[in-house]
């Protein structure tokens, strides 16, 4: 079941519903369908990823209906809190594309650079550390 709504989510298609128990559901495995809900409103939010949303099922308090339609304050009042995170992840996602391309142009420009020993100078001696003493004052390597 969970594979056919991961599925459907993939292929660009909205879930109709949304189910959520804050008793038994999971917002790790849960996939917000009746046999396995969602824990959370947020987290049914962030799943059915952008507005139109579908319909949000939550438990009912009464022993007649098992589920009833979540409502719309109490969706307003989660739906803040969602478009808040929201831009928060898309400015962090803008941030990283242009730190990503700021250090591609930066790594394509140091391809350009070409190391040199200057002629003018005089060329530098072979040493080890331990004979450097007598080289003092003069180039080395």
């Amino acid at each position: 079941m969970s594979e056919t709504i991961d599925k459907q989510l993939s292929d660009g298609l909205k879930l109709k519903e949304i189910y959520i128990h804050e008793k038994t559901g999971d917002d790790g495995s849960g996939d917000g369908s009746e046999a396995k809900p969602l824990k959370t409103l947020l987290e049914a939010m962030r799943r059915a990823g952008d507005e139109p949303f579908p319909t949000f099922y939550s438990d009912s308090k009464e022993e007649d209906n098992k589920w009833v339609v979540v409502s719309a304050s109490q969706i307003k009042k989660i739906k803040k809190i969602w478009i808040r995170e929201k831009h928060k992840t898309d400015g962090k996602q803008h941030k990283e594309a242009e730190d990503d391309e700021r250090r591609l142009k930066n790594l394509e420009e140091s391809k350009n650079i070409v190391i040199k020993e200057d002629p003018s100078l005089p060329k530098a001696v072979e040493v080890k550390i331990r004979d450097t003493v007598p080289h003092r004052n003069q180039r080395v390597t």
